[in-house]
């Protein structure tokens, strides 16, 4: 019995110290940018226009619910996206 708890004990604490050396940026723990309004609109515009001919994305694990997951597929946005984050990002400074 000691070593049953013993384990669940340090994989408890496991869990605990990574909450704690890993921070949270939001509640989500993902970090955010603001996008210049453009480019949000362009890609609100894509999600809307893409819709009717989305594809299926296919099994994801951790999205759970009895729909499967669509995926409008706009590699343009997909660069502009990337360009503007690398852009954001190479003259981000650390304070």
């Amino acid at each position: 019995m000691f070593r049953t708890n013993f384990w669940s004990m340090l994989r408890y604490l496991q869990t605990v110290m990574s909450a704690i050396v890993a921070p949270n940026f939001t509640e989500n723990g993902w970090g955010l940018t603001r996008a210049p309004q453009e480019l949000v609109n362009e890609l609100r515009q894509a999600i809307k226009d893409g819709l009717p001919n989305a594809g299926q994305e296919g099994k994801i694990d951790v999205i759970e619910g009895a729909q499967q997951p669509l995926f409008i597929r706009r590699p343009d946005l997909t660069n502009r996206v990337r360009d503007f984050m690398s852009i954001r990002f190479r003259t981000f400074e650390f304070r």
